[in-house]
């Protein structure tokens, strides 16, 4: 894209891990002027804003990035390695989709889950506040592919009234450790997203687990940037249990 610009070309990043930025452009050029700003340069913020980012000094890998503007590796990140690649391979299969519920605060999220070559690919098709009941079933049947949508199982009412306008949707499993066993599961897989899902890559780098006062890390996900990961999560778990009853009713079911 540089060689269709005719004056300057902007990058904005959090570097929480060295990319081509610092391979290929930062020390190796001439032409290029390196600025870093924080969030005290931004008067924009509000006090709540401020506090949120302030109330994150004790976690020094996340306070170096995003407080100091600094390169460095954010600590008590959930997931990792996952790659983004630009297409879906025509060979993909769509499997299920995620959907983690909101309204006014939160986004609604909408998760595309393919599987691959042994793994599975993610595409964003839905992260968006306010957004009705009848709007998400609209978005959902106006969709090429038909799928099993996973969904929060915490809102059935939701899920039954999107299921009344012809949407198959079911909620999630849920039970003690549910959470935590579903974050291991999608922490065993070989996971892609799509280049376009820029909220999934968003709240992918940026989904910590919490910490206490001294910055010890628990075992409990921040629910700041768990919208699409929630999603993604109910998507996978779904799928898994699916193959699981298929497992067996081939063992036991067949005579």
């Amino acid at each position: 894209r540089e060689v269709r610009t005719k004056e300057f070309c902007f990058i904005d990043l959090n570097p929480t891990n060295e990319f081509w930025f610092y391979q290929h452009i930062k020390g190796q050029r001439s032409d290029v002027e390196h600025i870093t700003l924080t969030y005290l340069d931004n008067e924009a913020l509000s006090p709540e804003i401020v506090d949120s980012i302030e109330q994150r000094k004790n976690r020094k890998g996340w306070w170096q990035v995003y407080g100091l503007g600094q390169l460095g590796e954010v600590e008590g990140k959930i997931y990792k390695d996952w790659q983004i690649i630009d297409e879906i391979p025509h060979e993909a299969r769509l499997e299920r989709r995620g959907m983690d519920f909101g309204y006014s605060n939160d986004p609604s999220t909408l998760v595309d889950i393919y599987s691959y070559n042994g793994g599975f690919i993610l595409d964003e098709r839905l992260y968006r506040k306010g957004m009705s009941n009848r709007e998400l079933a609209d978005i959902i049947k106006a969709q090429a592919e038909q799928v099993m949508v996973i969904a929060d199982s915490a809102e059935p009412k939701s899920i039954d009234e999107i299921a009344d306008h012809g949407v198959s949707i079911v909620g999630c499993q849920k039970g003690p450790g549910s959470v935590a066993q579903g974050i291991n599961f999608v922490q065993d897989q070989r996971v892609s997203v799509t280049s376009r899902s820029t909220n999934i890559i968003r709240e992918y780098r940026n989904y910590l687990w919490k910490t206490d006062k001294n910055g010890k890390i628990l075992n409990v996900p921040e629910h700041t940037f768990s919208h699409s990961m929630d999603a993604v999560r109910y998507g996978l778990e779904g799928y898994k249990e699916a193959l699981n009853d298929d497992y067996e009713f081939n063992l036991y079911g067949q005579n």
